[in-house]
């Protein structure tokens, strides 16, 4: 998946980057969807010390003014760190959806397999965006076959590098969006409940003690 415009959403403040997208539509009118997760067990032996602390960690922690990451920083914030333009290992699923949210299945399995792939790979993030550029993104509010981005609505750092344009990484978004919603819509459809909580966030200045008014 070195060639495929893959990508990753995350928060603005995320260092390490452990997941990234991919979006393909077929002639058939299917999609192909990938997550790629990074494959952190390439550099860390089972039962090792650094495996042990992992667990007792269990997770990154994200202070108001600082990180206390689950695994050493060079592993966390550069190597399992799926950061555009660099290949990275990863672990892949990839599978196949129909646009009105419904996995597909395989041919030649009388209907009845998923339409799933699982596997170690090697990516190429193409673009790390945020989640509130993402979201500028599905609201058209930018990459809306304009000569020249807003930056405020998209950041030169995070737009995409590798050859992938501006305007395939938006597609892929807003196509991805609309698998969403249509799959979304579905576990509704069977009963789901949406639980919306307040998520509280700080925003510090510069010298990284005083809160930002």
């Amino acid at each position: 998946y070195r060639a495929q415009r893959v990508f990753t959403i995350d928060p603005t403040t995320a260092r390490d980057l452990d997941d990234a997208l991919h979006i393909t539509p077929l002639e058939d009118g299917r999609v192909e969807i990938g997550v790629h997760i990074a494959d952190v067990s390439h550099f860390i032996p089972p039962s090792s010390a650094v495996d042990k602390e992992a667990l007792k960690r269990a997770t990154t922690v994200y202070l108001v003014n600082g990180i206390v990451p689950m695994l050493p920083r060079p592993l966390c914030e550069i190597a399992c760190s799926l950061n555009e333009n660099v290949e990275r290992l990863a672990f892949s699923c990839v599978w196949r959806m129909n646009m009105d949210g419904t996995l597909s299945k395989k041919k030649g399995c009388g209907g009845k397999k998923d339409d799933i792939w699982y596997g170690r790979t090697v990516i190429k993030s193409c673009a790390r965006l945020d989640y509130a550029t993402a979201q500028n993104i599905i609201d058209k509010k930018v990459a809306n076959g304009e000569k020249r981005v807003d930056e405020a609505f998209w950041p030169k750092s995070r737009q995409p590098t590798g050859g992938h344009t501006i305007d395939e990484v938006a597609g892929d978004v807003r196509l991805m969006h609309k698998v969403a919603m249509a799959r979304r819509k579905l576990r509704f459809d069977n009963g789901a409940l949406a639980l919306n909580g307040v998520k509280l966030a700080f925003q510090l200045e510069e010298d990284g003690e005083t809160p930002k008014l």
